[in-house]
């Protein structure tokens, strides 16, 4: 699949140059012609943390969140969610319990 969209965008591997700068052309390259859908994947984060901190916890991930999968707050705050990777990097959350 991928060597055949290499060959639609007219792309071929050169001996010399280093693997992954290739790649990271190719990449570019694929997106950039639509020849495979690709995208960064998703993360499925889970945090066990003590009951107190799950609203503040929840509040503080809200804006990097992309779906809830569940929470709970049995023995322990028990929180699992989809959230997205983004090319910014700004998804460090400061806090202090």
């Amino acid at each position: 699949m991928v060597e055949r969209a290499m060959k639609e965008i007219h792309y071929s591997v050169k001996p010399g140059k280093s693997t992954k700068t290739q790649a990271l052309i190719v990449i570019k390259l694929l997106q950039e012609k639509d020849a495979i859908p690709i995208e960064r994947a998703q993360m499925r984060l889970k945090i066990e943390a003590p009951k107190g901190a799950g609203r503040k916890i929840t509040r503080l991930l809200e804006p990097i969140i992309n779906s809830s999968e569940g929470e709970s707050y049995e023995e322990c705050f028990s929180y699992v969610s989809i959230i997205s990777n983004n090319n910014n990097n700004n998804n460090t959350i400061h806090w202090c319990m």
